[in-house]
């Protein structure tokens, strides 16, 4: 509702009082943002203040494609957009997964070529971040080695975390499907399922 109000013109107070006033699910990182909202505090602070476990969680990446939809062929301004939302309830690297997912979606209605997509992505993140580590390290991987269970290992070893949700892993396992099985869906959705934690 409020990109239909204000479109590309939204405001990181409008996400906020949005996402106070309209949702109803309240689960981690969520709760925190709530709870810091009702404090006074805004964005960027509600994804920070006393959300140390959650802040890189997956709550936020998953909201990707919104930002990178509204802005087709525009990954600049899906990027710029989605870091907005992202910081209302997370921090940091769980950001920077936001803004390279949008900028992919956004890319990908000009673009076809998965690896261009991911080199487009990681334009709009901190080159020396963990998370562009983490993609750089899954493209090289899945270029290295055939069986997507090592490539998993490798992921969990590497970048994993206690908490199923937090997109460090989540993100790692993604990227790692896309690459090793982009031209059949259903076995990408199927073994998405098999390598568990949060990659819905």
């Amino acid at each position: 509702s409020v990109l239909e109000e204000k479109g590309i013109h939204t405001t990181a107070e409008d996400l906020a009082r949005a996402f106070h006033e309209k949702n109803i699910y309240w689960p981690g990182e969520y709760a925190c943002f709530d709870r810091n909202y009702q404090r006074g505090i805004r964005p960027p602070y509600t994804g920070v203040y006393e959300n140390d476990f959650y802040r890189e969680g997956m709550g936020c990446p998953i909201r990707a494609e919104i930002w990178g939809l509204i802005a087709p062929g525009n990954p600049a301004v899906a990027a710029q957009l989605c870091k907005m939302d992202g910081e209302l309830d997370h921090n940091g690297n769980s950001v920077f997964f936001e803004s390279f997912w949008a900028a992919m979606v956004a890319q990908a209605f000009v673009e076809d070529d998965l690896h261009k997509l991911i080199e487009c992505g990681l334009q709009f993140i901190p080159g020396e971040s963990r998370a562009a580590a983490l993609i750089r390290d899954v493209v090289r991987w899945c270029a290295e080695f055939d069986d997507y269970r090592y490539i998993r290992s490798r992921i969990i070893a590497e970048y994993g975390h206690c908490d199923c949700t937090n997109s460090f892993q989540n993100i790692g396992i993604t990227l790692m499907l896309l690459l090793k099985f982009s031209e059949d869906i259903r076995t990408l959705a199927v073994t998405a399922c098999n390598c568990g934690f949060d990659t819905d």
